[in-house]
């Protein structure tokens, strides 16, 4: 895969760990929403608008747009703070989800989700610090949210296995980051953001 924008580079350079490099059905409301009690208490958490509280610019003006939910998925929400994940345990559910992330850090976040390959042994924390991309990490879905704003995206978790939920973007990422320069700093899975989960 390729990146779509060069701004998009700059906010997905730490999925490049995984050799990734990405951005990017009708509603039903008859599905399942999976969040913490701060999900459940975040207003229309299930919609498909990435909003914030002023026009974005910069490099949050260039982040790819919400998804609108595949018929029939769970909704799902997951936290990102600085710098840690919230509900990404709910991804366990499997199954057609659309997933919708919200920042409530002061930093951009990413939620990368891939699939590990049954033949992979090293845990999460190995796989994220390891000096080549692994291979044997196939990213499912990817959304990117700028600090008071959300973004949703569907994955296809219905392949049993082991998975990873990871944000890479780097440390000191904020909207006013200037998004033709490269990126630096440690990633964000170096705090913390990193989570594996698996599906039965």
């Amino acid at each position: 895969m390729h990146h779509a924008r060069r701004t998009c580079a700059l906010a997905l350079a730490g999925a490049l760990l995984f050799g990734i490099a990405a951005c990017g059905g009708d509603d039903d409301d008859d599905t399942t929403t999976a969040t913490t009690e701060a999900a459940a208490a975040e207003p229309d958490a299930g919609t498909a608008t990435t909003e914030a509280a002023a026009e974005p610019t910069g490099l949050c003006a260039e982040l790819p747009p919400s998804e609108e939910a595949t018929e029939g998925a769970t909704k799902t929400t997951v936290i990102a703070e600085d710098y840690e994940f919230f509900a990404a345990q709910a991804l366990s559910l499997g199954g057609q989800q659309a997933v919708t992330l919200i920042n409530q850090g002061e930093e951009v976040h990413e939620l990368f989700i891939g699939r590990i390959d049954p033949s992979e042994t090293r845990t999460v924390e190995e796989l994220a610090s390891a000096s080549e991309p692994p291979e044997t990490v196939t990213m499912i879905g990817i959304g990117i949210a700028c600090p008071g704003a959300k973004t949703q995206f569907n994955v296809d978790l219905s392949t049993p296995g082991r998975y990873v939920a990871i944000c890479n973007i780097p440390v000191g990422t904020t909207p006013d980051s200037d998004p033709e320069a490269e990126p630096s700093g440690p990633p964000h899975s170096s705090e913390g953001m990193v989570q594996e989960f698996t599906i039965a």
